[in-house]
C-alpha cells in the first residue's frame, strides 16, 4: 500500500486538517511525524517521532513513502528545515504556507537541489486562491483581477500562526501587488479601498498574501495582480494598522514578543474551538465585477477538505521533479464544483 507521511498533524490547524485528509483518502497508509502522539485513531496510520529544528532527516522507515505533507506552516526563522529532511531521502514535500516570502526560501532550496519534488502552497490561500486567480484570468481571457477576502480574527490557532503573523509584520514596509506590468510597493494595511459585498459596499485594505509571489512564480507576464482583505470583524482594522505603526517605530522592540504572546493566548484559548464562516471573491482589474465568489460556512475543516481535493488529485498524476505551485498542475475544477455544498458555495460570474 502507498503510504504518505503527514508533518505537524497535532498542531491546531494540523489536528483538523490531518483528520480530514486521512478520512477522504482511504486507500492509502499514513505515517504522523511529530514530536507528541496525536490523539484521534484511524486504522490506517503510524506515529514516527520527528523534530524539524534537531532531526535532519525523516526517519528511515519510508520506503514506500509517495509524499510528506507539511502542515506545521513555516515560521521564517525554520522554514525549508521540514522540506530538507525530506529531500535527503528523495520525497515529494507539498505544504501549506503562511508567510509571504516562503516561495522564495523554497525557490533557495531547488535551485541546489533541482532533482526534487517541492509543491508550495497547497493550502486554501494561498493554494486554493491561487486557482481562483487563475480562473478568473480564464473567464476575461486576460492576466488581470483582484483578489479579495475577510480575516476572521476570532478564528483558533497554534503558536505557529502567531509567529507567523510576526514575519507579516516583519515584512509590512515590504509589501507589493502588480498593476499595468509594474509592481507597486507600499506599506501592510495602509491603502483602502470600496468592494460590493453582500449587497452593500465595504472597506478593505490593501496587503500582499502569499499569492503575489507565488502566481508571479507560474505567470510572470501578469498584467494586474492586487491583494485585498479587511479582518472579521471591521472594528478590528483600525487597531490593526495602528499596531503597524507601531511596528515599525522605534517602539518595535516592546511590541514585538508582547503581539504574537497576546495573539496566542486568545487564539489558543477562548477562540481555539472557532472554525469561522469565510469569504473569498474574484474581481475584475478596477474592481467593479466580481467574476468569482466562495462562501464557507467552516473555514478551517473547509482547508481539510481542500487539502485533501488535492492529494486525492495529485494521486492521479504522475509528475516529474520540480518546483511547483497549485496553479502548475491543478485547474479550480479538479479541487472545488461550482454549485452549493455540504460546507461551501462556489459561484461563477459569467
Amino acid at each position: 500500500m502507498k503510504s504518505i507521511g503527514i508533518i505537524g498533524a497535532t498542531g491546531h490547524f494540523g489536528y483538523i486538517i490531518s483528520k480530514e485528509i486521512i478520512s477522504a483518502i482511504s486507500n492509502c497508509h499514513f505515517i504522523l511525524y511529530g514530536r507528541r502522539k496525536p490523539d484521534f485513531d484511524f486504522p490506517n496510520i503510524r506515529f514516527e517521532h520527528f523534530d524539524y529544528n534537531y532531526d535532519k532527516i525523516i526517519p528511515s522507515s519510508t520506503d514506500n513513502l509517495i509524499l510528506i505533507i507539511d502542515l506545521s506552516g513555516p515560521v521564517k526563522e525554520s522554514d525549508g528545515k521540514s522540506l530538507l529532511a525530506c529531500l535527503k531521502n528523495n520525497i515529494p514535500y507539498m505544504d501549506m504556507a503562511l508567510h509571504n516570502s516562503h516561495i522564495n526560501i523554497l525557490k533557495s532550496i531547488y535551485k541546489d537541489q533541482p532533482d526534487s519534488s517541492i509543491f508550495a502552497h497547497f493550502g486554501f490561500f494561498p493554494g486554493l486562491s491561487n486557482l481562483i486567480i487563475l480562473k478568473g484570468f480564464e473567464m476575461q481571457n486576460r492576466k488581470s483581477g483582484i483578489l479579495v477576502n475577510e480575516f476572521p480574527g476570532y478564528a483558533g490557532g497554534g503558536k505557529n500562526v502567531s509567529l507567523s503573523l510576526k514575519d507579516m509584520l516583519n515584512e509590512a514596509r515590504k509589501h507589493k501587488n502588480i498593476r499595468d506590468k509594474k509592481i507597486n510597493y507600499f506599506q501592510m494595511h495602509s491603502i483602502k479601498k470600496l468592494f460590493k459585498w453582500n449587497a452593500k459596499t465595504k472597506y478593505f485594505y490593501k496587503w500582499e498574501y502569499p499569492e503575489i509571489e507565488s502566481f508571479l512564480y507560474s505567470n510572470p507576464d501578469t498584467v494586474t495582480l492586487e491583494r485585498y482583505f479587511s479582518i472579521k470583524p471591521s472594528i478590528l482594522n483600525k487597531p490593526f494598522y495602528g499596531i503597524i505603526k507601531i511596528w515599525n517605530s522605534p517602539m518595535h522592540g516592546i511590541v514585538e514578543k508582547m503581539i504574537p504572546s497576546v495573539l496566542y493566548f486568545f487564539k489558543s484559548t477562548l477562540f481555539k474551538k472557532i472554525d469561522p464562516t469565510m469569504e473569498m471573491k474574484f474581481y475584475d482589474a478596477e474592481g467593479k465585477k466580481c467574476i468569482i465568489e466562495l462562501k464557507v460556512k467552516s473555514a478551517v475543516k473547509f482547508h481539510g477538505f481542500v487539502m485533501a481535493s488535492f492529494v486525492k488529485s495529485f494521486l492521479t498524476k504522475k509528475i516529474e521533479a520540480g518546483l511547483f505551485t497549485p496553479e502548475q498542475i491543478f485547474s479550480l475544477d479538479d479541487i472545488l464544483k461550482e454549485g452549493i455544498h455540504d460546507n461551501y458555495e462556489l459561484v461563477f460570474h459569467k
